[in-house]
């Protein structure tokens, strides 16, 4: 369970990143996250960290099929 009143800051290591954005259900995110491994693997890179998601809009006011996500790939 999280709790409101903590917070933490850490800082993101820069680097190349491969990125796509979703406009689709979370369910879907799934297949952003296989087309940007697909696409480095294309174009020689491999994967530098974890696969992040950035949500552009907020779930609880906006249709499930209106959400934006940014999926980023860190590669080398």
């Amino acid at each position: 369970m999280r709790r409101k009143d903590r917070a933490t800051c850490r800082i993101l290591a820069a680097g190349h990143t491969a990125r796509t954005d979703l406009l689709a259900r979370e369910e879907e995110l799934g297949l952003a996250h296989h087309a940007l491994h697909a696409w480095a693997q294309e174009h020689e890179h491999a994967q530098a960290g974890d696969v992040r998601e950035i949500y552009l809009n907020d779930p609880a006011t906006v249709p499930p099929e209106e959400l934006v996500t940014e999926v980023l790939l860190p590669v080398t």
